[in-house]
This record gives structure tokens, C-alpha cells and sequence, in this order.
């Protein structure tokens, strides 16, 4: 029998630049992870100053403001006798780089840049816009430490670059967030070179449709090279778009042995696990071919710290039962209501508004918005029901009541969130009654404006004198404008009732404006820009209708909400919501897109057909791409989309190559189709 380690990992919900916010977190976690026996405790990617920071890293301020916490962190008696690893942005030789730092005893052992750079901007993520890579493999160099850092220990400088640390009982290697990814994971290598543990800290949102990823990466890495695998990612909202996952667990030999919990509103989770380091050297030895390959790998740099990770007296703690755990994998309708309902209490308290205001409308996307603030009214109440100090205190400031304690969702809604519809011509009197409903189920404040004398008065105060061309095309112009001047007056009115109709306790603050468009509507341009689905922040703006309308019929059972059970929607096929997913989502073109179409409707459809909606996406795409600019904040999951899109603002008017390619496509198609159709030459259409 050999040592028995307790290991340990974290979920923190960091914000970008609160430095003193991620210290009391970063410290907290180190206490619980001692308290629970811990002798290592591995922390999420760049801890210290969050990770959401962007452009800030071009800063020099943030760097030296890291250390500055480093060495707060560093000095506090909580951090000693276990080591820690946490994540800063380090600047070696005129270069910033994307570090994890290992301390023990206020004395850094080892700072190891990150070698695989996260820039997949499809999903969210441009760390080469601020960081590089470290490219020297098995390389470390000396770091010269900032004084803020020697001042303490006397420590003049440490070893930088790709080396792992060998205690006297063990030796630990290191992955950052992408490397885990890569076809060639870091972990590889440090694995065949003696490696027993892994310490990965990531800051991954939570991907829409998959949040079973993470746990799936940990087992394949523990079964492929056997150890003890770490892995600790960030939770909730830090500032920027995406929701980080929270999703940590502890890996052996192909098993997960531990795992936080998902989609809580709780700041810092810590886990830890009894790790008999005997039973990972026998799974290593098991395994033939690994040993081949390991024993003609060439070794890392060593970093040798004399620290026992494990207990040598294993009877102390008993043998550690090596059971597995099956993480619970939430469908895609848990996700939505879910993760949106955990960034929007992280923005709602760290905004320091005084609440919610959603205009609810005939269209589902906003009966699915209010779904999901009563989803958070729920997680925020069963939070402080399980004795959160830190959650209550934050429903007080919200709320601006310093005795307030939450009775229900439906009387938290009652403080945090306002209603209102807006009726409009033509009046749907079924509409008016289903809002209504809604409203008093999830128990909002509500108001009913009727629009039919505002804006008429509204147009001719400044219409009275203007003459506008006659005839049917001019008629048809002048009956679209209207319309859409009447969803822009109803996001003006909704953003004066959110400054006017404040709740008790709040009078200086102004309530947040949500939005409600699903991202059809934003992919194809359909929204009325500045209307009434506008806002402040947008739950729903990731999501296609068709994952709403599936969302609205769980909700309705899950939240016991009778309302949206009623809501008579049918499922909407257009063909202009299947081309923007396969342009944005699948990076097609217009002929690549035509071939995607094809293949599905083939049976159905000729080629000029398909061909033909392939032109009016394009056509329409470039008359409404403007409407994708000034789009509100979206709580964005990758896999949906890229969270803003990267393509220009204006395109030619005909798009000639391009669907001149597509028109030869569809002439050589001819002869096999058996069809005397041939297509038009003509580019512009």
C-alpha cells in the first residue's frame, strides 16, 4: 500500500478585474480545501484577475495589479503547508503570456505558460489577440520576480516554461484549458515522462447541447495515460458574454471520482478526492504499449520541492473506495432554463440595478424570457433556503431591504421584476388575458399600456406638414414604417416605465431592460432594429425558435407554469432560419450552401428551386445585415453561433461570382436530373 493523496479542485466565480473579489474567492477555496485534508489544490485559468478580461490585458496595470494580489494571497496564513496553483497573465521577455502559478509557503515553485492557445472565435474565444503561446517544449528559463513577490521570501526568480514539479512522493503535471483539447495534449507527454497528476485550470463556457464534454475529455486523458487528472473551471458570469460551465471533477484512471455540482449560484465549490498513488502507478503499469512509449520519452524539466502530497500512514484515512460517479448530464431544455437564469443573477447583483423590467408581447420568445427570470427567482430562493450568507446578502442589495428574506420565487419576482404589455393594432384580446396570466403565475409586477392615442399624436406632432409620395408601392412603404414605429415607441415606453416604476427600496436605480428575440430573428435580419424586442440584455438570444418552443413545453410542466401550456404556436419551417444557421454555424457559402440544401430536399424539389432560396437568403442577408449592429448583450453558449459576427457591413448588391458559380452548378446538374429546366445565367437574381 502506498501514500494515500487528497487532492482538490475548485469552481470559482471569478469577475473580471475585481481583484480583491477573486482573492477573498481564491482564498476561501484554499481554506476548504485544507479544511477537507487537501495537500494540493488546483485553481481555474486566470484566477486572479478573471478571465472575461479582454482588452484590459493590453494594459500593463492589469499585470501589476496581479502580482499585487498574488502577494496578498501569497502572505495569508490560510495558504500554508498546501500547495496552490492559480492564473495570472505573466509579461516574460516583452512578451505576455496566459500563465499558471504554483506556490507553497509563500515561495512560487513554478510559472507555466500556456503552450495551445484557446482562438476558435466561433466560440468566443481570441486568446491570441493578447496572449502567445509558449513554444519551447520541455524548456524552462529563469523569471525574474517582480519585487511586490521577492519582498516577501526573498525569492529573486523562478523557473518559467514547460516543466512539471516532483514532491518527494509524487510528480505533477500541467495542462491549461485548450491543451486538453488538442489532438497533442500537453498531458501526453508529461504522462510517458512520470507525470501522476494533472492539473488543468480552465475558463470554458458551457457549450449548448453538449455540457457532458468536460467530464468525457477528463476520462478519455485518465484512461488513455492512467493518473490522477484535475480539472477546475470557472463558474457563472465574469463580465463577458458566456456563461463558464462550473463544470470540475477529479479523474482516475478513466473514471470520475469527483464533480461539482452544475448551474448553482454558489460563488466557490471545492471537491476533493482520496487518491491512493499506488493504485495510478499500477494502471500505468498495466498498460504495455504506454510503457514502450514511456520508457524512450524524454524527460521534462524537473522542479524538486520537498513536500509529501500523500500521507505516508494511509490507515489514518482509510483506503479510498474507487467506485466511479456518473455526472448528471441536463438536456438542452435544463440548459435553458438553467444557465441564462445563472448569468442573469450574476449580472442582475454585480450591475447594481434595481431590478428587471421585460415587455411581454404576442410572440413566445418573451413568455420564454419570463421563464427564465422565474427560474432564478427559484435557484436564488432554494440558495438562501440551504443557508447561503452570500446569496441572501446579495437579494438584499438588490432589493435595497436590509432585512429582506426571500419567502417564494413568486414573492422574490414580485421585488426583482416589473411586466408590461404594450398593446398595439390590431388588439388580440386572447394575448392581453394570456400575458396577464403569466404575470400573476410568476407573480411580476404588472402594467398594461395601450399604445391607439400615443402614437398618433406621436406622428403628427412632426408629420403635419410633410408630403408623402402617392401610389401602391409608396402605401405599402408607409404601412411597413409605421409598423416598425410603432415597436420602436414600445421600446421607448418600456425604457421610461424602467426608469419611473421603480420598487420599493430602489429609488436610484433603474431597472434592466430585457430583450426577448430568439437568434432566428437576429440570423436573418427579421427583427425590427431598436423595436419592441429590444433591450438592455437578451436570455433568449442564443437559442433558435425551435429549441424555444421545445423550452416552452418543459418549462411548462417544470416550473408549473399552466400559462405557456396554452400558448398556441406552430413550429416554424422557413427555409431563411435552415440558410443563416448553415452560413454562420457551418461556415457555408452560397454554393456550399446550395449543396447542403439540396441533399434534403432533393426528393421534393427541383434544383433552380433550391438554388432560388439560396438567392433570396443573400439578397436578403445584405439588405438586413445592418440589424445585426446594436444588438443587446446576449448570454451566449457555443455551438449556437459566434457570439458577435465578423463579417462586413456592407456587400455588393449582386453577389455576381458567387451565384454565377452557383448557376453553372445547377446547368451541370441538368443531364442528370433529366430535366429540360435550365437555369438563368443572369447573376443579379
Amino acid at each position: 500500500m502506498g501514500r494515500v493523496a487528497v487532492l482538490a479542485t475548485c469552481s470559482l466565480n471569478q469577475l473580471a478585474l475585481d481583484y480583491e473579489g477573486n482573492v477573498e474567492r481564491i482564498i476561501e477555496s484554499v481554506q476548504r480545501a485544507k479544511d477537507a485534508g487537501a495537500r494540493y489544490l488546483c485553481g481555474t485559468e486566470l484566477s486572479i484577475t478573471g478571465y472575461g478580461c479582454g482588452d484590459h490585458y493590453h494594459e500593463r496595470d492589469t499585470e501589476m495589479y496581479a502580482w499585487e494580489a498574488l502577494a496578498t494571497i501569497m502572505q495569508d496564513p490560510v495558504c500554508s503547508d498546501i500547495m496552490v496553483d492559480v492564473g495570472l497573465p505573466v509579461m516574460h521577455k516583452n512578451v505576455i503570456y496566459n500563465c499558471k502559478l504554483v506556490f507553497l509557503n509563500r515561495r512560487v515553485l513554478l510559472i507555466r505558460p500556456k503552450m495551445m492557445l484557446a482562438n476558435d472565435s466561433f466560440m468566443g474565444y481570441r486568446e491570441t489577440r493578447w496572449f502567445t503561446g509558449w513554444h519551447k517544449v520541455r524548456q524552462v528559463e529563469d523569471y525574474l520576480l517582480p519585487h511586490v513577490i521577492s519582498e516577501i521570501n526573498g525569492q529573486r526568480s523562478v523557473p518559467f516554461g514547460d516543466g512539471i514539479i516532483a514532491t518527494d512522493d509524487t510528480t505533477i503535471g500541467y495542462d491549461i484549458c485548450e491543451e486538453l483539447w488538442n489532438p497533442e495534449s500537453c498531458h501526453l507527454l508529461q504522462c510517458l515522462d512520470g507525470a501522476e497528476i494533472i492539473s488543468n485550470g480552465l475558463g470554458s463556457a458551457e457549450e449548448y447541447g453538449r455540457p457532458e464534454l468536460g467530464y468525457q475529455m477528463v476520462q478519455m486523458a485518465t484512461m488513455k495515460s492512467g493518473g490522477c487528472y484535475l480539472f477546475a473551471n470557472q463558474k457563472g458570469f465574469d463580465g463577458s458574454q458566456g456563461y463558464y460551465a462550473g463544470d470540475s471533477c477529479i479523474g482516475l484512471n478513466g473514471n470520475i471520482i469527483a464533480h461539482t455540482n452544475i448551474h448553482t449560484l454558489e460563488e466557490v465549490e471545492v471537491i476533493t478526492a482520496s487518491v491512493d498513488l499506488e493504485v495510478i502507478r499500477r494502471y500505468k503499469a498495466s498498460i504495455r504499449s504506454r510503457c514502450i512509449q514511456a520508457a524512450k520519452s524524454e524527460p521534462f524539466p524537473r522542479i524538486k520541492v520537498e513536500f509529501s502530497i500523500g500521507d505516508k500512514n494511509w490507515w489514518t484515512s482509510g483506503v479510498p473506495p474507487l467506485a466511479p460517479l456518473k455526472p448528471s448530464i441536463p438536456a438542452k431544455e435544463e440548459q435553458i432554463l438553467k444557465v441564462p437564469a445563472c448569468w442573469l443573477w450574476d449580472y442582475l447583483r454585480r450591475s447594481g440595478q434595481g431590478g428587471l423590467l421585460l415587455p411581454l408581447s404576442r410572440e413566445e420568445d418573451s413568455f420564454a424570457t419570463a421563464a427564465i427570470v422565474y427560474s432564478m427567482c427559484l435557484l436564488v430562493v432554494d440558495a438562501v433556503a440551504k443557508g447561503s450568507e452570500k446569496v441572501l446578502a446579495d437579494v438584499r442589495r438588490v432589493v435595497g431591504q436590509s432585512d429582506y428574506v426571500p419567502i417564494n420565487a413568486q414573492e422574490l419576482c414580485g421585488h426583482i421584476l416589473q411586466t408590461i404589455y404594450i398593446e398595439i393594432s390590431p388588439k388580440d384580446s386572447d394575448n392581453s388575458k394570456l400575458v396577464t396570466d403569466l404575470a400573476r403565475e410568476i407573480g411580476s409586477i404588472h402594467l398594461s399600456v395601450d399604445l391607439d392615442n400615443l402614437m398618433p399624436a406621436t406622428m403628427m406632432s412632426f408629420l403635419s406638414n410633410i408630403q408623402f409620395p402617392t401610389g401602391p408601392q409608396s402605401e405599402e412603404l408607409t404601412t411597413t414604417a409605421s409598423k416598425n414605429f410603432q415597436s420602436r415607441l414600445s421600446l421607448v415606453v418600456a425604457y421610461y416605465f424602467a426608469e419611473v416604476s421603480l420598487s420599493p427600496g430602489s429609488q436610484k436605480k433603474s431597472l434592466i431592460v430585457l430583450g426577448s428575440s430568439s437568434a432566428d430573428k437576429h440570423l436573418t435580419g427579421s427583427n425590427v432594429k431598436y423595436g419592441r424586442t429590444f433591450g438592455d440584455l437578451n436570455l433568449v438570444g442564443s437559442f433558435s425558435r425551435r429549441d424555444i418552443l421545445k423550452f416552452l413545453q418543459f418549462a411548462s410542466e417544470r416550473l408549473n407554469l399552466p400559462t405557456l401550456r396554452q400558448l398556441d404556436i406552430q413550429e416554424d419551417a422557413s427555409e431563411q432560419v435552415a440558410c443563416a444557421y448553415l452560413q454562420t454555424t457551418e461556415g457555408c457559402g452560397p454554393s456550399s450552401m446550395f449543396q447542403r440544401l439540396w441533399y434534403s430536399h432533393k426528393k421534393n424539389s427541383l434544383p433552380q428551386e433550391v438554388a432560388e432560396k439560396v438567392k433570396e437568403y443573400f439578397h436578403s442577408y445584405n439588405d438586413f445585415r445592418r440589424n445585426m449592429f446594436g444588438l443587446p448583450l446576449v448570454c451566449y453558449m457555443p455551438s449556437l453561433g459566434p457570439p458577435d459576427d465578423a463579417r462586413p457591413l456592407v456587400y455588393p448588391r449582386t453577389w455576381a461570382w458567387q451565384l454565377r458559380a452557383l448557376n453553372k452548378t445547377i446547368n451541370d446538374m441538368q443531364p442528370a436530373m433529366g430535366s429540360s429546366d435550365v437555369a438563368t445565367n443572369d447573376s443579379s437574381k
